[in-house]
């Protein structure tokens, strides 16, 4: 039996999703799947209070915006912390700049990647602020090219509110195992509002929306479904103030990123 090799995905943002609803009803107890991800009860919602600031201040995209985060690398993740555990020793910061109204640019500063940058391309239409995700993906060798334009967050975020991109699916090719079997991968994105929160910047206590993003390939001839999973946290008049996500330069697809914003200029 064909094994799933390891995905390396390098380039812009990342999301995550679990399994394939119709192949995880027939065969619940698949190693593949896993039961879905509900809100939180009610009882443990935090009680902050974000300010009613529409939609521009949360996602402040104006020309020369930047945001600059310090990064920590760790080879896995508290979810009850929301903090990278295990530290592997690297550290860098990531500046982050508006080049235009719908570009921004990431730069790495330091680190293993000193030097090397990302683009990603953002768009407001109306309350909804979308992301094009471009990625390059190798599986089992061959090299695949995930493309969609994915709504990545909306006003007001609510807790409990969900959106996902269709189910898009990729030319049949031989991307496992080597064996000229033609794979049929399909792939979409979903964002789900976990809660309201709050995270200090500046030692300031502010409010913050905390977003999970989740990116799901299920390969469909062997019922198996990779997920990658980010966090964010969205805050009035600051836009992200922490990002939690796997590192996908890192072939290994072990490995977690913090980040933790430093300073920011909203022109």
């Amino acid at each position: 039996m064909r094994k799933v090799l390891a995905i390396g995905l390098v380039l812009t943002a990342a999301v995550a999703v679990g399994c394939d609803k119709n192949f995880c009803e027939d065969f619940p107890n698949s190693e593949w799947c896993s039961p879905s991800e509900q809100p939180p009860p009610e009882e443990d919602t935090t009680t902050v209070s974000c300010p009613d600031t529409g939609s521009t201040a949360y996602f402040p995209l104006s020309v020369g915006a930047s945001w600059t985060y310090h990064v920590v690398e760790g080879s896995g993740l508290d979810s009850a912390d929301d903090n990278v555990i295990n530290p592997t020793g690297n550290e860098w910061d990531e500046r982050l700049v508006m080049v235009d109204d719908s570009t921004w640019i990431t730069a790495y500063l330091g680190g293993p990647y000193d030097g090397a940058a990302d683009t990603a391309y953002v768009f407001l239409r109306s309350d909804t602020l979308y992301m094009r995700v471009i990625k390059s993906t190798s599986i089992g060798g061959s090299s695949i090219t995930i493309a969609a334009e994915s709504p990545f967050a909306w006003y007001p975020l609510r807790r409990g509110d969900s959106i996902s991109t269709r189910w898009d699916t990729l030319p049949p090719a031989d991307y496992i195992g080597g064996d000229s079997v033609p794979d049929t991968i399909e792939y979409r994105i979903t964002t789900v509002v976990l809660d309201t929160t709050s995270y200090t910047v500046d030692s300031q206590r502010v409010c913050a929306q905390k977003v999970l993003y989740r990116t799901t390939l299920h390969i469909i001839n062997l019922g198996a479904t990779v997920e990658l999973k980010s966090y964010f946290w969205w805050s009035p008049y600051r836009g992200v103030v922490k990002r939690v996500e796997r590192n996908l330069r890192d072939t290994s697809n072990i490995r977690w990123l913090q980040k933790d914003l430093i300073t920011f200029t909203l022109p």
